[in-house]
């Protein structure tokens, strides 16, 4: 599949850049070859994102991301991986809302699996931010601050 074909291209990337080439064939054309190409054909999946909760958190459209849940997680674990990604991928922290847009249930990224739908940006979309009394990511609307969803981390970006 698409994310699996993304892996490969970025591991073969990662070891020709490491170890060097010493063959016939310049190497800068089928780097450049093997990062353009496999990003066409991998889409979203290539800029997906694993936070220290080794959740992964997948872009769906411009301030909008979704976190997929494995395991037993629980919602504490999901809004560390949002406020993880809005921090380290988006550059967006300290006093960002971060809100569920579309709350826990089927992935819109990743068919098949449970995912929480966030955004940065409620402008134009008709989801009522409203604070969160608690760490649910089952009504849409709920919303922290990226500052506050990151007490949920450890200093590793895990969950405490």
């Amino acid at each position: 599949d698409k994310a699996d074909l993304a892996a490969r291209l970025i591991c073969a990337i990662s070891l020709v850049t490491r170890t060097g080439y010493d063959g016939d064939v310049p190497m800068k054309p089928l780097v450049m070859i093997a990062v353009f190409g496999g990003g066409l054909a991998s889409g979203v999946y290539a800029q997906s994102f694993e936070s220290g909760t080794r959740l992964p958190v997948n872009p769906v459209s411009g301030s909008q991301f979704e976190v997929i849940e494995e395991g037993s997680v629980g919602s504490p674990q999901v809004w560390c991986a949002a406020a993880t990604y809005s921090n380290d991928v988006l550059g967006q922290y300290a006093k960002t809302e971060l809100t569920v847009i579309s709350p826990r249930g089927p992935s819109v990224t990743s068919p098949g699996r449970k995912g929480v739908v966030f955004t940065t940006d409620t402008t134009g979309l008709d989801v009522v931010p409203r604070a969160a009394n608690s760490a649910t990511t089952d009504i849409a609307g709920v919303t922290f601050a990226v500052s506050m969803a990151l007490t949920f981390c450890d200093e590793e970006g895990e969950v405490n």
